[in-house]
């Protein structure tokens, strides 16, 4: 039971107004629970809220990972497009090589393309179609 116990949020602070500020809130009295923390982030990300993840990740300190989620790691690549290349951001978000290289290939195709949006979008589909990438730029 003493595990259980443990895992137990100190706080419940969930009212149902509001989801992300629940979450926000839970996520304030409860800074271990890495539960809310991937239910915010993927709930910033339904949202397409970049800048809000990347504050959350450099403010919340509660919740560590040896290797950032790959969805996580995609996020930080829209980060380091926005600081025009800041290597530091890579180190930030430990972002793997295969998520960079995949990142460099989306954005060409894109760029490309950057014309003909219909196009970019049917190429990048078949690859690229279950990234937060894709999602961002042709998700509703």
């Amino acid at each position: 039971y003493r595990e259980i116990r443990k895992r137990l949020p100190k706080k419940d602070l969930l009212n149902g107004s509001n989801l992300m500020v629940d979450l926000k809130q839970y996520l304030k009295a409860n800074p271990e629970s890495k539960v809310a923390f991937e239910y915010m982030i993927a709930g910033l990300m339904l949202n397409k809220d970049n800048a809000e993840i990347v504050n959350l990740f450099q403010t919340h300190k509660g919740v560590q990972y040896a290797d950032y989620p790959i969805l996580v790691q995609q996020v930080g690549m829209m980060y380091y497009l926005y600081k025009k290349g800041d290597e530091s951001v890579l180190k930030q978000f430990n972002i793997s090589k295969e998520v960079f290289e995949k990142f460099k290939n989306f954005y060409t195709i894109l760029d490309i393309n950057r014309n003909n949006v219909a196009l970019a979008q049917n190429q990048i589909k078949a690859e690229y179609g279950k990234t937060y990438w894709y999602y961002l730029y042709f998700g509703k």
